[in-house]
């Protein structure tokens, strides 16, 4: 069966309508709107949250490239750019986040940032980029995670469980970009499945500007004491797709691996210039 344009477009727009429905129950229902204001919050945790702008809209441009592809009968496992109407669709993560923004200038916890449609824009234009020069993805941007000790400090700001955890918590999140050494060389050294991957991840952060804040009870509650800091890491990845295993589905199952980054011996460099080996990092 073949499915027109039209027909990805109204199933793509549906998908998007019911994430921004979710959304609203489960997050801006409980934000007092207010008049549209802009916000400036470039400074705050550390770029961190910028980071994770770059990557979600790098995902889901590369989510609906997938889609798309797949629908129109034309996906290949490299992400092959030969149809190049479906780079077009490579926009779709910064056109996804660009109504989200929106919405938090309506909102009182938050406001308009142009940082971050700036850094949603860089990682939609980071995918279609790679697919113009190199018609496939080199260079992935992954994430890693473990529960840090500052949301039990924290919980309403840093979350309360594992869930919550992940998705507020940026001192338990390292955001990596990976890539081939083969790639960088210009001919084979490495095995197709080895990956280098350079980190950057944040420690001690509390809060977006400071670790000083007045909880619901009207408590101040200062931690300054807690040295806010970035870190910069060097480790090894795996592409677990370029392994030797010939099992069509156990390969598919494998490409979450494509968005996580697989716990593995790392370098830290702490912003304080110390180096920190780590036999197994997360």
């Amino acid at each position: 069966m073949k499915i027109d344009t039209r027909k990805i477009l109204l199933l793509l727009g549906g998908a998007i309508v019911l994430l921004y429905m979710i959304l609203y129950f489960v997050w801006y229902q409980y934000q007092s709107t207010v008049e549209f204001r802009f916000f400036d919050d470039s400074a705050e945790w550390l770029g961190m949250d910028k980071v994770g702008h770059f990557i979600t809209a790098f995902y889901e441009s590369l989510f609906i490239f997938y889609i798309v592809s797949f629908l129109k009968n034309k996906f290949t496992d490299d992400f092959s750019a030969n149809n190049f109407s479906a780079i077009i669709y490579g926009w779709g993560g910064f056109v996804v986040q660009f109504p989200i923004e929106i919405l938090d200038g309506f909102s009182s916890g938050y406001g308009f940032s142009w940082y971050d449609i700036l850094a949603n824009f860089l990682g939609s234009a980071w995918f279609v980029w790679q697919m113009l020069v190199w018609n496939s993805i080199k260079i992935f941007p992954k994430i890693s995670f473990f529960s840090s000790p500052y949301s039990a400090i924290r919980p309403s700001m840093l979350g309360s469980n594992f869930l919550e955890h992940f998705i507020k918590d940026y001192n338990g999140k390292t955001a990596w970009l990976t890539f081939s050494p083969n790639n960088v060389l210009g001919f084979r050294v490495f095995p197709k499945w080895f990956l280098i991957a350079i980190g950057y991840g944040i420690d001690g952060v509390l809060g977006g500007d400071d670790n000083v804040w007045t909880d619901e009870n009207g408590e101040l509650k200062d931690y300054s004491h807690i040295e806010r800091r970035w870190q910069v890491y060097l480790s090894i990845d795996i592409d677990f797709e370029e392994l030797p295993i010939k099992n069509y589905y156990f390969n598919k199952a494998l490409k979450i691996f494509t968005l996580y980054k697989f716990p593995l011996p790392s370098l830290e460099f702490l912003q304080n210039t110390q180096v920190l080996f780590h036999y197994v990092y997360f």
